[in-house]
């Protein structure tokens, strides 16, 4: 790994995280809301939601400091 990427791992991501969980929570709630007012932009927004980055990208792993951690 390049060291421009380690730096983008570990000080970037981690300022996405707030932003990222809002998303997260404001799409979650909109698409409760929607689901019983109207069924089709629902879907729509489902769809966005699935577009998202795999919460593995901006929330620390293994993959970032190279360790595996066994649980």
């Amino acid at each position: 790994m390049s060291g421009f990427s380690v730096v983008v791992q570990r000080l970037v991501r981690p300022l996405l995280w707030p932003f990222l969980a809002l998303v997260e929570l404001v799409l979650l709630a909109v698409g409760w809301v929607l689901a019983v007012v109207h069924p089709v932009t629902a879907e729509r927004i489902v769809r966005l939601a699935e577009r998202m980055p795999d919460p593995k990208w901006y929330w620390p792993n293994s993959a970032i400091d190279g360790k595996a951690v066994n649980k």
